[in-house]
């Protein structure tokens, strides 16, 4: 599964990118391919990658 993480603030994202690359407890094969504090910056990455 492959996904980004958008938060305000910092020691989120850091704590969420943290928990997900461990797969968490349903060890989950999760690639993360972004990480943003800014949801438009987020959301411009994700229109271009389906380009």
């Amino acid at each position: 599964m492959r996904m980004i993480i958008v938060d305000d603030e910092p020691l989120a994202l850091k704590f969420m990118e943290i928990l997900l690359s461990e797969g968490g407890r349903a060890h989950l094969e999760i690639e993360i391919i972004g990480v943003f504090q800014n949801p438009r910056e987020a959301l411009e990455f994700v229109m271009g990658r389906g380009r």
